[in-house]
């Protein structure tokens, strides 16, 4: 994995990570990376990994506890982490939840839409929101509170479905763009937004 200096001033101490198509969310001042698989996605990688910016120092953590796969999605709410969905050759729709003091991952309530990978992920207040994936066509979106532990079917995706966009939040809103449709075809130059209600 490559780092740059667009993070800062300061050079960035690297982790040398040969997977690609990772998945990683951020709590308090620290990231976590993970997951992945090889360049010729014949080896898929279970390990996870926090970057402390004050420290400058990568740590291994405990190894993600659905198993080795590629192309999940990672969001953070309130102090925890979760990771979920993906691909070992087969598509998934496990969901875990990751605590930073207890360095445990801990299985929640399986993703409510049909098993899938590299789908766009972000959280918004204290909900958690996962939509679209790769070759299935799908443009669905689901809500995860972690209070009730349950999945709610949100309104459809309202751009083109898509697989490996990149989904973020300001505020009260989320955001989708970018990504590609289909294996071969470039990618998409739009962006929309999700306001959860």
């Amino acid at each position: 994995m490559q780092m740059h200096k667009a993070f800062g001033q300061k050079d960035l101490t690297l982790v040398e990570l040969k997977e690609i198509n990772l998945s990683g969310f951020l709590l308090d001042l620290k990231g976590y990376i993970g997951l992945g698989h090889d360049n010729n996605i014949s080896k898929y990688y279970s390990d996870f990994w926090e970057y402390d910016i004050l420290s400058n120092t990568w740590t291994q953590k405990a190894n993600f506890g659905g198993g080795a796969r590629g192309g999940a999605v990672g969001f953070s709410i309130n102090s925890l982490g979760y990771v979920g969905t993906g691909t070992d050759s087969n598509n998934k729709r496990d969901f875990w939840e990751y605590n930073p003091s207890t360095n445990i991952w801990t299985q929640k309530a399986y993703f409510g839409g049909s098993p899938r990978s590299y789908a766009i992920g972000f959280s918004v207040g204290n909900k958690g929101y996962i939509g679209t994936s790769s070759i299935l066509a799908n443009d669905d979106f689901w809500e995860y509170d972690p209070v009730t532990d349950k999945w709610t079917r949100k309104s459809d995706f309202a751009g083109h479905f898509r697989s490996g966009a990149v989904g973020f939040s300001i505020g009260n809103k989320g955001y989708v763009g970018t990504g590609t449709y289909t294996i071969i075809t470039p990618l998409l130059p739009d962006a929309h937004f999700v306001k959860p209600k």
